[in-house]
């Protein structure tokens, strides 16, 4: 800026109101498998539930694979939590869990019931 004040030239600075933040900015879940068919996945989701996790089913096209039915368990309010929670899942269930950034419409009426 003080080069080209320097040089006479008008210098205008402006800021921007921040982003408002997206409804799932902070929120993830964790996945513990994906099933070609839903039956598998309500499984379970299922059994989790019985185990007090609160998972649910959400269908997905996969490019290149088609559709395939993803076990979420959460939301959790932070990575912190999610990462604690896909530990504690991997060791108590034996599952290959990984955190993911939660989706619009995940825990919503739009997803797939277990």
């Amino acid at each position: 800026y003080r080069e080209l004040e320097r040089r006479g030239q008008d210098v205008t600075t402006t800021t921007t109101a921040p982003r408002r933040a997206s409804p799932t900015k902070g929120r993830y879940t964790v996945q513990v498998a994906s099933f070609k068919e839903r039956s598998q996945a309500q499984d379970l989701a299922r059994r989790l539930a019985k185990a007090g996790l609160p998972a649910y089913v959400r269908a997905a096209e996969v490019r290149g694979v088609g559709r395939r039915y993803r076990v979420r368990v959460g939301p959790y309010p932070d990575l912190a939590a999610a990462r604690a929670a896909a530990g504690r899942i991997r060791l108590q269930h034996h599952l290959a869990a990984f955190v993911t950034r939660a989706e619009p419409g995940d825990r919503s009426k739009r997803r797939t019931r277990p």
